[in-house]
């Protein structure tokens, strides 16, 4: 397990920028066709877009994520261990 100092910093393995250029606060339009992995519409949605609204978090996207190499000994598919109470 990782100790607090052991723990990398995430601004160096995972570089990251606001995707639209949009500035928090301001009124934004959501075209047609958008891609709602990346907006998220909240309020009260109707209608069809393109939507107009008042953005209140500019998203974030990996510019690139590098993770630093681990141990070979380590068995990436395990999710999560069996657990056993004694």
């Amino acid at each position: 397990m990782l100790t607090s100092h052991e723990v990398p910093n995430r601004s160096t393995h995972i570089p990251n920028s606001s995707p639209h250029g949009w500035v928090a606060s301001s009124t934004v339009t959501v075209p047609p066709g958008f891609d709602s992995s990346r907006i998220r519409l909240t309020g009260n949605v109707a209608g069809q877009p393109p939507y107009k609204g008042s953005l209140k978090h500019h998203g974030w996207v990996a510019a690139q994520v590098k993770f630093p190499t681990l141990s070979d000994a380590i068995d990436y598919r395990v999710v999560a261990p069996a657990e056993v109470e004694l």
